[in-house]
């Protein structure tokens, strides 16, 4: 929004583009988290430093879930056998 590139490139009344321009942020961004797609470095949809960091996080943010999973399940067996 800085860079007063947040408007996409059609031509509509002020409060609708601004309505359009989130949507297609919000799809593109969910559509780059969940398939890592290359089409989305592009400087009007994610950027490549963004694009790169959302790659880096998705891929960090499996070994951190997997670890709290496993901690919490643990926890949890032993609290049933303590229980038993």
């Amino acid at each position: 929004m800085i860079r007063r590139d947040f408007r996409c490139w059609l031509p509509l009344p002020q409060g609708f583009s601004l309505l359009s321009s989130l949507v297609v942020h919000v799809v593109c961004k969910c559509v780059a988290d969940f398939t890592g797609m290359l089409h989305m470095r592009h400087p009007d949809f994610l950027g490549g430093a963004f694009w790169l960091y959302n790659m880096v996080y998705t891929q960090v943010s499996i070994f951190v879930i997997l670890y709290v999973k496993s901690t919490l399940e643990s926890s949890e067996e032993a609290a049933l056998e303590a229980a038993i």
